[in-house]
């Protein structure tokens, strides 16, 4: 499969599917997010439960099945993975993680672009997602709709 390149900043940015030695930067892209990203928005307990900080906690948990099902595309800078997102086969955008460092610079819109050719390759004519409240106002930028709030319970 084809990845586009993004040119940031005289840096290139280089969009890719997964392989197996990304997953630890993917989890370290993702508590990094949760943990200095949406700290406006939630409590230190609540980005806990959310993104534990030991990373030998997503090995046994359902990201490993995460993986296998979902297709997951990484964002590249200097080979290091500075962002990512995955999509389930229904259209369903699972994750979509950039670090904070690396935030603001469109690494999140082209990922999530790439998925839209994803699903559309997949005859799937929108796509759906769980955003957070830090989120929001990026994926209403970019044309999704508020269906509903609601309260996740994660870890009691």
């Amino acid at each position: 499969m084809r990845c586009p390149f993004l040119r940031l900043e005289a840096n290139v940015i280089k969009l890719r599917c997964d392989k197996e030695s990304d997953r630890k930067g993917i989890i370290h892209c993702f508590i990094q997010a949760v943990h200095y990203s949406e700290e406006k928005f939630y409590s230190r307990a609540q980005r806990l439960a959310w993104a534990p900080l030991e990373e030998q906690e997503y090995e046994a948990s359902r990201w490993s099945e995460m993986f296998k099902e979902n297709r997951t595309l990484v964002a590249l800078h200097e080979y290091q993975v500075v962002g990512f997102a995955d999509l389930r086969g229904d259209g369903y955008v699972d994750r979509l993680f950039v670090l904070p460092t690396m935030q603001r610079r469109g690494i999140a819109s082209q990922l999530l672009k790439q998925l839209e050719q994803f699903t559309k390759g997949a005859g799937h004519k929108f796509m759906t997602t769980d955003a957070s409240e830090n989120a929001r106002p990026f994926f209403d930028a970019h044309g999704f709709k508020l269906v509903r709030r609601q309260m996740a319970t994660i870890r009691g």
